[in-house]
């Protein structure tokens, strides 16, 4: 009886624990990109671009983010920012209104190190 009830605690703490997320593949690549030539002013002329290895989100989940520097409307760069994503079951997706428990302050924690994101820099 002893062993079961020290089964069950295991297998549970196993499935709470936080996996590995997946290496950011191609297609998450080209999520990130949709999302900027959609959201960003000016797509095409971006500086700064980096994109930081698979993470896992405040929830358990993983997560990955970007920086960038972008132009504004009024054409003038706005300094660096960054951006949130995280993998759901429909896949990556932006991390807007804290999806996962993450918004754009969590891609700025310690820790978080940028690699170059050169696709992102030559968006056509």
């Amino acid at each position: 009886m002893r062993s079961l009830f020290v089964l069950i605690v295991l297998s549970a703490t196993a499935q709470a624990a936080p996996r590995a997320p997946a290496p950011v593949m191609a297609s998450d690549k080209a999520v990130i990109l949709d999302w900027a030539r959609s959201v960003l002013a000016d797509p095409y002329s971006l500086r700064s671009t980096g994109i930081s290895a698979p993470l896992v989100s405040p929830d358990g989940r993983g997560m990955v983010c970007i920086e960038y520097n972008a132009r504004n409307a009024l054409g003038g760069y706005t300094g660096i920012d960054r951006m949130g994503f995280v993998w759901t079951p429909a896949g990556l997706r932006p991390a807007i209104h804290g999806l996962g428990g993450v918004t754009n302050l969590t891609c700025y924690q310690p820790g978080v190190v940028m690699r170059p994101f050169p696709e992102l820099a030559k968006i056509k």
